[in-house]
């Protein structure tokens, strides 16, 4: 199969376009540049603006026209909130903002199907921290890499429609923060970005778990540049 992807908003989103990406490649099928004749589109929209959420709108309808027979798939922020907003688009697949490695399973199985019936199933999102089990790939120039630390946002402020969409904060293990980041050192990245919606909340839910949240014993491999980098909820208009 050959498939497409497009992200909308923040560094968050293009990590879990990156992890989906993977894993489908990771399954045999073959990752393509828009317009080059996809099997399947998948389209990770934004919500945290009004427009944000047209211009999702408008990246669906503009692919649909671009791709016209391929399946289009939809997930991201905007279509776990607005699920029915998507589906009446004229999609295939509608999804949300949970484990993206799940998420190519399931669009395997829509592919064979293949019957045409339009799919709306929005995702749990006060989940675990999804397990990875993709390697980071190779950068291209070798320079910058992006780790997502945290989802989910606990801090329910009146204007922001982020913890709605993404949950409650979640924490990425440290040991297997660790792992990660030996992982892209040897792919040759010179700088790490760490990234999150809410990466202040690092750590709170794993101290409640039980299963530490403290700084590692173990010290990460030297970077030229390290910085962190997290999703500023915006008035929805």
């Amino acid at each position: 199969m050959r498939f497409a992807t497009t992200t909308l908003g923040c560094k968050v989103n293009q990590c879990d376009t990156r992890t989906l990406d993977k894993a489908l490649v990771r399954r045999g099928h073959e990752h393509v540049s828009l317009g080059d004749g996809c099997n399947l589109c998948v389209v990770n929209t934004c919500s945290v603006t009004a427009e944000s959420a047209r211009k999702s709108r408008q990246t669906i309808r503009r692919i649909k026209k671009l791709e016209p027979s391929a399946l289009i798939v939809v997930c991201g922020c905007y279509s776990q909130l607005q699920p029915d907003e998507v589906k009446v688009l004229g999609v295939d697949f509608v999804s949300g903002t949970g484990d993206k490695e799940k998420l190519a399973l399931e669009i395997e199985q829509l592919v064979r199907q293949g019957d045409g019936s339009p799919v709306l199933q929005t995702d749990e999102v006060n989940i675990q921290f999804p397990h990875k089990t993709e390697e980071p790939s190779p950068c291209p120039t070798r320079t910058r890499a992006f780790l997502k630390i945290q989802d989910g946002c606990d801090n329910y402020c009146a204007y922001c429609l982020i913890p709605y969409a993404r949950g409650a904060s979640r924490s990425e293990p440290i040991e297997r923060i660790m792992a990660e980041v030996k992982e892209f050192k040897e792919q040759g990245y010179n700088e790490i970005v760490i990234t999150g919606i809410e990466i202040s909340s690092y750590g709170k839910d794993l101290v409640k778990q039980g299963d530490g949240g403290g700084a590692s014993k173990e010290a990460p491999p030297p970077f030229t540049k390290c910085s962190a980098q997290y999703m500023f909820s915006e008035r929805v208009q």
